[in-house]
């Protein structure tokens, strides 16, 4: 009975002339192409220096390669961040947008309220005049 975290595949990867086999869960071209990225690495190390030793080149290359993926991790970092942040600012905006639009709506309220007071005024003005007339017609 074989066991689920059981790695599939053995790939016999080349770096810097020595062979190492390695036993993956990944499918072999993806791990041969990291392990010559690798070797790419080490062999640009070597070419600055082409007397150090392999373990130094490879020590260095990590150094290197960890650098790299720690300023990655930042990027990632600040990436999430302005995510986190834009979708707050998202968020403002939408609620922006619909005081605005519930603004627009009250506007468009008062100024119709707004005519119908002047009317009235204007129709109030009309009655008191036609009271005062009444009242001189029909006062002796």
């Amino acid at each position: 009975m074989e066991e689920k975290n059981t790695p599939k595949n053995r790939v016999v990867v080349n770096i810097l002339g020595t062979n190492y086999t390695i036993i993956t869960d990944n499918d072999e071209d993806s791990l041969k192409k990291v392990a010559g990225f690798v070797d790419e690495l080490i062999k640009e190390v070597k070419k600055n220096n082409p007397y150090m030793n392999p373990y130094t080149a490879a020590v260095l290359s990590s150094l290197n390669l960890c650098e790299e993926l720690f300023s990655l991790k930042d990027e990632v970092e600040d990436l999430r961040k302005d995510k986190e942040e834009y979708e707050i600012l998202t968020d403002y905006k939408e609620k922006l947008m619909s005081a605005l639009e519930e603004a627009e709506a009250n506007e468009a309220k008062r100024l119709s309220m707004q005519y119908k007071y002047e009317k009235l005024e204007i129709e109030n003005e009309e009655l008191k005049d036609l009271l005062e007339e009444y009242k001189e017609k029909f006062t002796p």
